[in-house]
C-alpha cells in the first residue's frame, strides 16, 4: 500500500483531496445554548396560561409542561452548558451577560413549580367533587 486513496491522491485523516487539514480549520464559537432557556420558559408561560382553562386535561398538561418538560429544558441548558464552558472557544453571548442564565433557571424553575401545585390542587379538587 502506498497510501493512496481510491483517486489516487493521499489525504489526511480521510479528509478529500485540497480540503483544509485540521489546523487550517477555524474553531467554532460555542455559545451557552439559551434557547433551552427559552424553551423552559415557554412551558412555564403555556401552562400559566392553561390556568385560565377549566377542565382536567387543561390541568394535566398544564402540570407536565409546569414539571416535565421545565425540568428536562433546565436541565439540559445546564448540562450543555457546563460541557461547553470547559473548551476554549467558549463566548458568553450578549443576554448572558445582562441577565445571567443561571437567575432564569431558577426562576423558571421556581415559577413552574408553583404554576404546578396549582394546577395539582385544581385537578384534586375536581377529583374530590365526583
Amino acid at each position: 500500500m502506498n497510501g493512496a486513496g481510491a483517486s489516487g491522491t493521499w489525504s489526511p485523516i480521510g479528509l478529500p483531496p485540497g480540503g483544509p487539514t485540521p489546523l487550517q480549520v477555524e474553531p467554532e464559537e460555542l455559545r451557552a445554548p439559551i434557547w433551552m432557556l427559552g424553551v423552559a420558559l415557554a412551558a412555564v408561560a403555556i401552562s400559566a396560561a392553561l390556568l385560565a382553562a377549566t377542565g382536567d386535561v387543561a390541568n394535566l398538561v398544564g402540570y407536565f409542561l409546569a414539571t416535565v418538560v421545565t425540568v428536562l429544558a433546565v436541565g439540559l441548558y445546564r448540562r450543555t452548558d457546563s460541557s461547553r464552558r470547559s473548551r476554549p472557544t467558549y463566548v458568553v453571548p450578549q443576554l448572558a451577560q445582562t441577565i445571567p442564565p443561571h437567575v432564569i433557571a431558577w426562576g423558571c424553575l421556581i415559577v413552574g413549580f408553583g404554576v404546578a401545585m396549582i394546577h395539582v390542587y385544581r385537578f384534586a379538587e375536581a377529583v374530590a367533587r365526583r
